[in-house]
């Protein structure tokens, strides 16, 4: 390997690992953090593979351009299998980055690059013979990969809690009596407790556990005499302090009960 190209992949692995660093170490000082993560995104990756393969030519526009689309290639790549594995963080994803310019920087520095040199004699000049071709080609297999990653993957949501259908409806077959339904579009199962109370005063408490899809009826009594507005809520015990995660109010119990003529 000649001065000049070690220089280069020397230069490139440094680039790397400082950037790296400065994206694990620094992530409360986004003006010095972006500029690094950028460089690792659009330029650092890509440019090694172009090194490696023996991409690079005379002509810088092109092989700059080349050189970004496999970087957000790489980058991208990198990021969904990070995520797939449940480890997506700013930290983790520089120093894997970094990592593959480092790998695609030892593959050089031992065996040269991986294809011949793309560019061709043509007179007193050179031009390229198959480098938008291999440019397109890696472009494709990466997006290919990562459509197949996406397919076979399902990639977790933070926080992704769903949601509880709650309602309180009549009961058909009793007058005097209302149905609490409540129905789990959560992503797991939750324990609730729910809570009857009229007016201000509460009546009854009762533990509820609802597993993904499932639908409970619970049936509450409602007096004939009963004046003060209805209020039905589900209660998360697990926070703190607990707080009502779904709740319906009445203002005429009675009347919606068939309690009162």
């Amino acid at each position: 390997m000649t001065l000049p190209r070690l220089a280069t992949w020397t230069a490139l692995a440094a680039a790397a690992v400082a950037a790296a660093v400065v994206c694990a170490l620094a992530p409360d000082l986004p003006a010095v953090r972006l500029p690094a993560a950028l460089a690792l995104a659009l330029w650092l990756p890509g440019r090694a593979l172009v090194e490696a393969l023996g991409l690079a030519g005379p002509d810088r526009v092109r092989t700059a351009a080349v050189a970004a689309g496999a970087s957000l290639a790489v980058a991208l790549i990198v990021s969904v299998e990070l995520a797939a594995f449940g480890v997506l963080a700013s930290g983790t994803w520089a120093t894997t980055t970094a990592g593959v310019c480092l790998a695609l920087s030892l593959v050089a520095a031992r065996g040269g690059p991986v294809l011949a040199s793309p560019w061709v004699a043509d007179g007193a000049r050179l031009r390229p013979r198959h480098l938008p071709a291999l440019a397109l080609a890696l472009i494709a297999v990466a997006a290919i990969a990562v459509a197949a990653v996406l397919a076979r993957t399902p990639l977790a949501v933070p926080d992704d809690r769903g949601y509880t259908v709650f309602a309180v409806v009549p009961t058909a077959s009793a007058a005097g009596t209302l149905t609490v339904r409540a129905t789990s579009e959560e992503a797991g199962e939750r324990r609730f407790i729910m809570r009857v109370a009229f007016g201000e005063s509460v009546t009854e408490e009762r533990p509820l556990t609802l597993r993904p899809g499932e639908t409970s009826d619970q049936r509450i009594t409602v007096p004939a005499d009963a004046a003060a507005p209805l209020v039905v809520s589900l209660v998360d015990p697990s926070a703190i302090p607990p707080h009502v995660y779904r709740s319906v109010r009445i203002a005429r119990p009675a009347r919606l009960a068939g309690a009162t003529p």
